[in-house]
């Protein structure tokens, strides 16, 4: 009897500790900003449009292939936890739906890239970028 009440607490603290530190990459992100279809201005402003959480802007990302998503505490500046990713995006658009349109920001490039694993959110304003052929190159 003993040895089941550990092992029911055990679960209750690794469930509780799985709740609080949430998802890399987190579902929300993934839903809301990573759209490897939007090759256009059209279908990334659709695709901002159905945001779970809506906005006036969106930054939609166009990633092809899968990238590897690391956890970090306190990196770069952030308080919290993050999800950071490195990935080669085809397109980064900046999507303003209270006026109707989407601006290609970025064109095949490398991104460094960093959303809180505790709700998703997307910190656009820390998005780096670089061409994929000076990443080659250092």
């Amino acid at each position: 009897m003993f040895g089941f009440k550990i092992t029911v607490c055990a679960l209750v603290f690794f469930s509780f500790l799985l709740l609080t530190q949430g998802n890399c990459p987190h579902e929300k992100y993934l839903h809301d900003h990573v759209c490897p279809h939007c090759d256009n201005e059209t279908m990334s402003l659709q695709f901002s449009r159905e945001r779970w959480s809506p906005t006036n802007l969106n930054t939609v990302l166009v990633i092809k292939s899968e990238p590897t998503y690391t956890r970090h505490q306190q990196i770069n500046g952030f308080t919290e936890e993050i999800c950071y990713s490195e990935p080669a995006v085809d397109i980064v658009w900046q999507c303003r739906l209270d006026r109707g349109y989407c601006n290609e920001m970025y064109r095949n490039q490398i991104c460094k890239l960093h959303h809180a694993t505790r709700n998703g959110h997307f910190f656009y304003n820390n998005m780096h970028c670089m061409s994929q052929a000076c990443q080659i190159n250092q």
